[in-house]
């Protein structure tokens, strides 16, 4: 099986690449369009790091919110040191990708 994965097509992997790059730049121009967020878009990994705005709580508060206000599970970026980002996945359809998107920006307004 593996001599069999090393020489045959990686037509799928190629597939698999582009719906994964084309996600990741749904969500990152989705987030550069919210007012307020900062975003370094990520070249090649499966999730954003945004910067919330000033007049958020911190990232676990925050996302406490976001899910019990809105429906939308993100990550607190201070799992991962820092407490004003979260962490949002790209490994999902396009589909719940511009729907979270529309969920951030909804919950991001409540604190404007």
């Amino acid at each position: 099986g593996a001599l069999a994965a090393l020489q045959g097509s990686t037509d799928c992997v190629l597939t698999m690449a582009k719906k994964y790059n084309s996600r990741r730049e749904l969500l990152t121009n989705g987030l550069k369009k919210i007012k307020g967020i900062s975003i370094v878009p990520p070249k090649g990994a499966f999730y954003a790091f945004p910067q919330l705005p000033g007049g958020c709580p911190n990232s676990l508060e925050f996302c406490e919110r976001a899910l019990d206000e809105v429906g939308l599970a993100v990550v607190p970026g201070i799992a991962f040191g820092e407490d004003r980002c979260i962490r949002i996945s790209c490994a999902a359809s396009s589909q719940v990708i511009s729907e979270g998107l529309q969920r951030l920006e909804e919950c991001i307004s409540r604190f404007q």
